[in-house]
C-alpha cells in the first residue's frame, strides 16, 4: 500500500512519472539507481538509504521506498520495489497512488512507441469476477494492475510490473488468478447497460483507439 507520510518528507524523483512508465516499459525493469539518488541496488545500499525490507531476505523478498515523483501539474506518491530471490536481483515494481487512469499510460504507451491506429498490439486485458480489478498485460512481459475505486469512476492504475530475465512469474499469475477479457467481451462491454461506468469507458477507448487492429 501507499504509505502515509508527510509529503515534505518524501524526496522528490528529478524524473517526471511517465519517464519512469517509458523507462519500466522499455527494459522490463528500471536499470538506473540514480534515478533514487543510489549508487546501486545491493541490498546494502537501499538499507542505507531507509528502504523497507519485506520478505525473509533467505526466500522471496523485496525492498521499497516512498517517493515523490512529477505527473502532468502535479505531485504523485509512487512506491519503488526492488525484488530479489535470496541474492539474485529480480527487478522493479511500482505501486501508483490513485490519480492515474489506466487510459492516461495507455495513451502514453502508444504514443512513445510511435503505433499508429494500423500497428498491431499486443494487449491482454483480464479481470476479477466482479471487474472492479483487472490487469493489463503489454507486449506479453509487462503488467499494469488497476482497479476501480467508485463506482462512477474510471480504472486507476496501482502497479507496474513486468517479467524478469525471460521468466514469466508476474504474466503467469495473471493468466492464472483472472478471467481474460476478450475481444468479443469488450464489445459486449460496450452495449451492455448494466456494466459498471470504469468498465464502460474503458471499452469506448478500446474501440476508438486501440482496434480494429488487435482483436484478440
Amino acid at each position: 500500500m501507499i504509505l502515509v507520510e508527510a509529503l515534505e518528507t518524501l524526496k522528490m524523483l528529478n524524473v517526471p512519472f511517465l519517464a519512469l512508465f517509458d523507462l519500466h516499459l522499455k527494459e522490463k525493469t528500471i536499470n538506473h539507481p540514480d534515478l533514487f539518488g543510489l549508487k546501486d541496488f545491493s541490498p546494502s545500499e537501499l538499507m542505507a538509504n531507509d528502504y523497507e525490507l519485506v520478505g525473509d531476505p533467505s526466500d522471496f523478498h523485496l525492498y521499497e521506498k516512498t517517493y515523490t515523483a512529477r505527473y502532468n501539474h502535479r505531485v504523485l506518491h509512487i512506491v519503488f520495489k526492488r525484488y530479489f530471490c535470496s541474492d539474485r536481483d529480480k527487478g522493479s515494481g511500482i505501486s501508483i497512488a490513485p490519480g492515474v487512469r489506466l487510459t492516461s499510460l495507455l495513451r502514453r504507451y502508444t504514443r512513445s512507441q510511435g503505433i499508429n491506429p494500423t500497428t498491431p498490439l499486443s494487449l491482454e486485458f483480464y479481470f476479477s469476477e466482479d471487474k472492479k480489478e483487472g490487469a493489463l498485460i503489454l507486449d506479453d512481459s509487462n503488467v499494469i494492475r488497476f482497479n476501480q475505486l467508485d463506482n462512477r469512476g474510471s480504472y486507476m492504475a496501482a502497479t507496474l510490473e513486468s517479467d524478469h530475465d525471460g521468466v514469466k512469474i508476474t504474466t503467469h499469475s495473471v493468466r492464472t488468478t483472472m478471467d481474460h477479457f476478450t475481444f468479443e467481451s469488450m464489445r459486449e462491454a460496450l452495449r451492455k447497460r448494466d456494466v459498471s461506468t470504469a468498465l464502460h469507458r474503458l471499452a469506448e477507448y478500446y474501440f476508438k483507439h486501440l482496434t480494429p487492429s488487435n482483436p484478440t
